[in-house]
């Protein structure tokens, strides 16, 4: 059994695919679940758009960008709660926050 990963106030648990933030169990669709799952492991870090993209719908699949956005936008609704846990940094990708940062300049492309 795997210990949930767990940052910045949210805890995702990869058998079970809960994820509980700041206390509270969310209900979220599948493609949600896959993008906070590679985003979380990769905290604190630039996730390239099109690396989002290949792991959430495969090696082969062309999602339209619109189609991830609005993954993006339901997720950081449902998330976040007043605070900004998923950040896009212009031209570069997306990051989940770890708490710990001072700005966009300080992440770090994966």
């Amino acid at each position: 059994m795997n210990d949930p990963l767990e940052v910045n106030g949210v805890q995702l648990d990869l058998e079970t695919h809960e994820v509980v933030c700041d206390g509270i169990t969310l209900d979220l669709s599948p493609i949600e679940f896959e993008i906070l799952k590679v985003l979380m492991t990769s905290a604190g870090q630039i996730v390239p758009r099109y690396e989002l993209a290949r792991f959430v719908y495969g090696q082969e699949a062309l999602a339209s960008e619109n189609t991830l956005d609005a993954h993006l936008h339901h997720l950081k609704h449902k998330l976040e709660r007043g605070r900004r846990l998923i950040v896009k940094v212009d031209s570069a990708g997306y990051v989940f926050t770890t708490g710990d940062e001072h700005g966009p300049s300080n992440y770090q492309l994966t």
